[in-house]
């Protein structure tokens, strides 16, 4: 029999928000059983989950919601009262008889997601994904800086949303196990997209204005979108020896001697002509010619796939992670997302089946009270060993959560320590990734840097990476030598492709995963496909490694077996664009020029509308008076200084062990009675070596025997 990640709770999803859909779909792959409750007044509103009922159904059950029916109204009480959690959506939900309301005060998880949380100025409206995408800052990072911003078709607020409500609920049944205490749980649409600005907001930190680059990097060069023969290849160059490798490629060795192009400085200062000097050569072979040049030259490139691309894609098939079902009264097969979560012992559960009607409901399982209220995690020992978003966003979260969260770098630190702009010498995109840890050097060519590493992984209960597949395996720390080192150990790879995958020897970047993945198919403007402005592929694996790891935690508390987690960046990428697989996903919103700046309005652009002599505000407002639903397009800097984002602490200020006060992001996890809590900024590489080695009763000594 397949082993799970969760034992078999009862969640159930009672509410309209596509993320309590997506979220319940999630939780059902980890192996709980879901129950959706379908109320008879189901809101006739596209932008809801109901739309998408066969599709975000898969693999869960049903039950009737007739609030004029008491026999109806008695079930799904009795339902509330045996489960185990509810994922609702108290700004958006269908109205409930007053039975339910008072048996859902005595469920004892439940998590909340809405637009703005239940604080602040914004509490209780009721915003879109595209809405909340504008109104965050998130929109205005998408697309050509010389043009107003680009809407994508993908709603990132509401994916994102629901992993972090997945784990939020993972994260609070383990609360309740510990305290036996109720656990309330909420995570914000908001809260999420604020959170995932982080390659942005260094820059409003330093004093300057963000703004959208188009498909390039704010520091490396060459790196774009480039329009091959027969369609378009994403290009990342990262390095001086890379650049080097380009220009052998084109056939201009010499370009590498031009004293524009000489440093990664120049390059970036001079993008235009850098871009123009190797476009040629592209622009006269096929997407196909030149993989294939660029993989020989080990440089970071893809295709932009469309999305039909995409579902027949190797790397899609060899991870299972589009499957078919065929639901009842259909000809047609649906396809849904499959598995999603891959390793051993424990496996994600692909669903088998479209939304049936519910045959039984559980007995709510007994809890037992373990421990006194604390920090979630106050005891687990963490190692991180990554670079940029991915791994640090997963471990910082956990840090968050209490955990003690050791950060491993090479003896010149992680790479996104040389990513500017830099306040005291220390770049503030690291400081803003790496929270809530602490640092150790670890130099794995090294006898003393592999023997510490042994040392420190003995007494991990988690250790995250997200290194391309077969990095560790060079050194002697592979899967299976990692499992043989601690049986106990929870272990999770983050890689572009999945270990194992045919793709696995290729890097993977944020930007040419978003190619491959169809998520710049869906976030197009002319033709033009662009990568969302946030890193949003990086930024999705590290929150499922957060889900994944909180999962695997309860998979060890049962069995006392540790676990392999092994995580695709496009898989879960191509999660994202679901709603598109079967041809009926939602309308794209459009935007309007204003004279100070842009409009969001959910739909087409309303006839007789002219905005272009308006201020934002008046357009908003005469809008509004219609009926449209519409934001305005925030920048970064006018979201990151909102009244909502102040009121919700979404960005706090911490010291480091220096005692020099960083700006940090909160965790968009709300739990009480006890929720995670940003503490401190990160420090220099290595500083606290001494400390974690005596903490953790590693004997110096015994690393040089």
């Amino acid at each position: 029999m397949q082993e799970t990640f969760l034992e078999p709770i009862a969640v159930v999803e009672l509410g309209d928000r596509l993320a309590t859909g997506l979220c319940g779909g999630l939780l059902q792959r980890l192996g709980a059983a879901v129950y959706v409750v379908e109320p008879s007044n189901v809101p006739d509103d596209s932008h809801s989950k109901w739309p998408h009922r066969a599709l975000l159904g898969a693999g869960k059950s049903s039950v009737a919601l007739d609030a004029d029916r008491p026999a109806d109204v008695e079930r799904v009480c009795a339902l509330l009262e045996r489960c185990d959690a509810v994922v609702t959506s108290s700004d958006w939900r269908s109205t409930l008889p007053q039975a339910l309301h008072a048996a859902l005060e005595r469920v004892p998880v439940i998590c909340d997601v809405t637009a703005f949380g239940a604080s602040g100025p914004l509490a209780g409206a009721q915003h879109t994904d595209g809405m909340v995408q504008a109104f965050s800052g998130m929109m205005a990072t998408t697309g050509d800086p010389q043009s107003d911003p680009v809407a994508t078709r993908v709603p990132i607020a509401e994916c994102t949303s629901a992993v972090f409500a997945a784990a939020a609920i993972v994260a609070a049944l383990r609360a309740r196990r510990a305290s036996g205490e109720p656990q309330r749980a909420e995570v914000a649409l908001f809260d999420v997209a604020v959170s995932m600005l982080a390659t942005f907001l260094p820059k409003y930190f330093d004093g300057g204005a963000p703004t959208r680059i188009g498909n390039r990097h704010p520091s490396m060069s060459p790196w774009n979108a480039y329009h091959a023969r027969d369609g378009w290849l994403l290009l990342c160059s990262a390095s001086n020896d890379m650049w080097g490798r380009v220009c052998e490629v084109v056939g201009q060795p010499e370009l590498k001697l031009d004293p524009r192009f000489a440093t990664m400085g120049g390059r970036v200062a001079n993008a235009d002509e850098a871009d123009a000097s190797i476009a040629p050569w592209i622009a006269a072979h096929s997407v196909a010619e030149c993989l294939e040049a660029f993989n020989r030259a080990s440089v970071p490139c893809g295709p932009v796939y469309e999305l039909a691309a995409v579902l027949e894609d190797r790397n899609v098939h060899a991870r299972s992670a589009v499957c078919e079902i065929a639901p009842a009264g259909s000809a047609e097969a649906l396809r849904v997302p499959g598995a999603l979560f891959h390793g051993a012992p424990a496996e994600g559960v692909a669903p088998m089946a479209a939304l049936a009607p519910a045959r039984e409901i559980p007995e709510r399982q007994a809890r037992s009270r373990s421990k006194e209220r604390g920090p979630l995690l106050e005891g687990l020992r963490v190692l991180e060993m990554g670079s940029y978003t991915t791994a640090p966003l997963a471990a910082r979260n956990l840090g968050a959560f209490g955990a003690d969260v050791v950060k491993l770098e090479p003896p010149a630190g992680e790479l996104s320590r040389v990513s500017p702009p830099y306040r005291d010498g220390q770049s503030y995109l690291c400081t803003l990734s790496n929270s809530d840890k602490r640092c150790v050097v670890v130099d794995l060519r090294t006898d003393q840097g592999r023997a510490l590493f042994r040392a420190l992984l003995e007494k991990a209960d988690v250790f995250v990476e997200n290194m391309k597949p077969g990095a560790l395996d060079r050194f002697g720390f592979g899967a299976d030598a990692l499992a043989a080192l601690n049986p106990r150990l929870v272990y999770c790879s983050i890689s572009g492709y999945g270990a194992g995958s045919p793709l696995a020897d290729l890097p993977a970047m944020d930007t040419t995963i978003q190619g491959m993945a169809g998520v710049m198919d869906l976030t197009r403007r002319d033709g033009i496909p662009y990568k969302t402005g946030v890193s949003i592929s990086d930024l999705l694996g590290g929150q499922f490694a957060l889900l994944a790891i909180l999962a695997a935690l309860d998979y060890r508390d049962r069995t006392g077996a540790g676990q392999f987690i092994d995580l695709s960046m496009q898989e879960l990428s191509v999660w994202l664009t679901q709603l598109e697989w079967n041809g009926d996903g939602p309308q794209a919103g459009s935007l309007l020029r204003c004279l100070d700046g842009d409009v969001y309005v959910e739909g087409p652009q309303p006839t007789e509308f002219e905005s272009s002599a308006l201020t934002r505000d008046a357009a908003l407002a005469a809008l509004r008076a219609r009926g449209v639903r519409c934001a305005p397009v925030s920048s970064v800097s006018e979201a990151a200084g909102h009244a909502q984002t102040r009121a919700r602490e979404l960005i706090v200020e911490r010291p480091a062990g220096n005692g020099r006060v960083w700006p940090l992001l909160a965790c968009p996890i709300r739990l009480a009675p006890v929720g995670p809590t940003v503490r401190r900024a990160l420090g220099a590489v290595g500083e606290d070596g001494e400390e974690v080695m005596r903490d953790w009763g590693v004997d110096p000594r015994a690393l040089s025997a």
